[in-house]
This record gives C-alpha cells, sequence and structure tokens, in this order.
C-alpha cells in the first residue's frame, strides 16, 4: 500500500484518476511511462527500412549475376570454333 502511495504522490495529485498500465502476467509491476510515437516509429522504421535495402541490394546482385552468365556464355558462343 506504500508504494501505491508514494507513486500516486509522485506522478499525481491525491484524488485524481489516471491511467495504469500494467503487465498481466505480473500485475505488481506498473508501466509508468508509455513509448512515444517518435519511439516506436524508429523502432519500426529502420529495420524496416534495412531489410527492403538488403533485399534491393541481393535482387540486383542476382540479376546482374544472372545477367553476367549470360554474356559469358554468349561469348563462349560466339567465339566457340566450329
Amino acid at each position: 500500500m506504500r508504494e501505491n502511495l508514494e507513486f500516486r504522490l509522485k506522478w499525481g495529485t491525491p484524488g485524481q484518476s489516471y491511467p495504469c498500465y500494467y503487465d498481466p502476467q505480473r500485475p505488481d509491476v506498473v508501466i509508468v511511462e508509455r513509448t512515444g510515437w517518435g519511439e516506436s516509429l524508429h523502432a519500426v522504421l529502420w529495420p524496416a527500412l534495412s531489410l527492403l535495402v538488403g533485399a534491393t541490394l541481393w535482387l540486383c546482385l542476382c540479376c546482374g549475376c544472372c545477367k553476367l552468365k549470360e554474356e559469358i556464355e554468349d561469348e563462349e558462343t560466339y567465339y566457340t570454333v566450329h
């Protein structure tokens, strides 16, 4: 009960109601602050951007390698003596 009183005095005024976020698996642990939009955006944006850039590079390299292989085969066919 003492922890509740300290929490209320630190984060609110007596008689004020405020949202309480907690872990359902551990109801004795209270989440004091929620994550803001900026942190959430960075948490999603940078991994997604990295994945997109990596997939694009991988596709470019694969298509480039296939194209290069075809060009080498064409040159071998062109220079083959019949």
